[in-house]
């Protein structure tokens, strides 16, 4: 349940709370051909998973570079996979430009 403030001229602040669940880290390897060789690189992701009722968010921060995923909603079944999938995302982006 939302909690709300209303003040004078109409303002209204409302928060809701997530209750952190889940921290993980975890490791992702990129491989890449370059030439005629591959090359394997690993970036390092912490990640986080939060609830309010069955409502989920997720966010990750890359150790590796630095690249962060803002708190987003989770959707799916697997809500730690959904999260690791959107950080390949970013990988495959970093390395595709």
């Amino acid at each position: 349940m939302p909690c709300c403030i209303v003040r004078r001229g109409g303002e209204r602040m409302e928060h809701r709370v997530y209750v952190i669940e889940n921290q993980y880290l975890v490791e992702i390897d990129y491989e890449k051909n370059v030439g005629s060789m591959n090359q394997t690189l690993t970036w390092t992701w912490e990640l986080s998973i939060a609830s309010k009722g069955e409502e989920y968010q997720g966010k990750a921060k890359d150790l590796t570079y630095g690249n962060e995923i803002n708190w987003t909603p989770l959707l799916e079944n697997n809500l730690s996979e959904e999260l690791i999938n959107k950080c390949k995302k970013v990988m495959h982006r970093h390395y595709n430009f």
